[in-house]
C-alpha cells in the first residue's frame, strides 16, 4: 500500500496533466504526445564544497526540451555540462540538483520536498539532446515511466522542523496546507538548504536537507533553531543552556 506522503506527491505531479485534458483510461503500449518537444529551461542547483578547494554553491539556467506524454508524464531532456551527462527528468519542477549518481528534481508541495529521480541517461551523447530523445523512446513506454514511480519518488517533511502553521494556508494555522515561497537554496557537502518564507509572510525559515538520510537534520525559524528530538507535537526552539 502506497504511504500517505507518495499518494500526495505523486498528486502533484501527475494533476497538470490531468487538468490539461490529457486524462486516458488505457495507458497506450507506446509514448505518445499530440505536441512535439519544446525549448525550455530549467534550474539546476550546482554543488558547492567546503574543503581545501572550496566552492560556492550557485544555481544556473540550463536549456532542456520538454514534452508532456500520455496522460502522466511531464518530461525533460537536459544535458549538465558539470557531470558531463544527459538525462530525462520529470519536467516543469521547481529546480534539479545532479551528482555522479544522476538528477533528481525537486518542488515543494505543502509542507513536504518531494523528489524523483531521473528515468533514463546517457554520458556519452556529447550534448545531443536529440539522441538523447531518440534513445529513451526507444526504451520506453508509458507502463515502464509508471513502473518506475515508486521506486523514483521520494519525499522529505519539512513541517516537522516547524511550528505549527509555517505550513499552512496564508500561515493561518487551519486545515489547508499552504506551500511558502523559496527566497534561497544551497547545496554544500551533500547538504541541501532551502530558506522559505511562508504563504502571508509570518514566518521565515532555514531548513537543512540530508538527501540521503531523506530527513531534516537543522532548521532556524525566525532566527531562533529549533529542537528537533522533542517530544513535543511540534518543534520548540532550542534551549539556550
Amino acid at each position: 500500500m502506497k504511504s500517505p506522503l507518495k499518494i500526495l506527491l505523486n498528486l502533484a505531479l501527475v494533476l497538470p496533466g490531468v487538468l490539461s485534458g490529457c486524462a486516458t483510461t488505457d495507458a497506450p503500449a507506446k509514448l505518445q504526445t499530440t505536441k512535439p518537444w519544446e525549448e525550455t529551461t530549467i534550474k539546476l542547483i550546482v554543488p558547492g564544497s567546503s574543503g581545501p578547494t572550496r566552492t560556492t554553491s550557485k544555481s544556473e539556467n540550463l536549456n532542456a526540451k520538454s514534452v508532456q506524454y500520455g496522460s502522466r508524464f511531464p518530461l525533460a531532456a537536459v544535458f549538465d555540462p558539470h557531470t558531463r551527462t544527459s538525462y530525462i527528468v520529470s519536467g516543469g519542477q521547481t529546480f534539479y540538483i545532479s551528482d555522479s549518481s544522476g538528477m533528481i528534481a525537486c518542488f515543494l508541495f505543502g509542507g513536504k520536498l518531494g523528489c524523483r529521480k531521473d528515468y533514463f541517461k546517457m554520458s556519452k551523447s556529447g550534448g545531443n539532446l536529440d539522441l538523447l530523445i531518440s534513445r529513451f523512446i526507444s526504451e520506453f513506454d508509458e507502463q515502464k515511466l509508471a513502473s518506475q514511480e515508486d521506486k523514483n519518488l521520494f519525499g522529505v517533511s519539512l513541517s516537522v522542523a516547524a511550528p505549527f502553521g509555517f505550513f499552512t494556508a496564508q500561515s493561518l494555522g487551519g486545515s489547508q496546507p499552504g506551500t511558502p515561497s523559496i527566497k534561497a537554496i544551497d547545496l554544500t557537502d551533500g547538504l541541501l538548504r532551502l530558506d522559505l518564507v511562508s504563504e502571508g509572510g509570518k514566518f521565515a525559515g532555514s531548513f537543512w536537507i540530508d538527501l540521503k538520510a531523506r530527513k531534516v537534520i537543522k532548521s532556524i525559524i525566525d532566527g531562533q533553531e529549533m529542537d528537533l528530538h522533542t517530544d513535543k507535537t511540534w518543534p520548540v526552539p532550542v534551549k539556550v543552556k
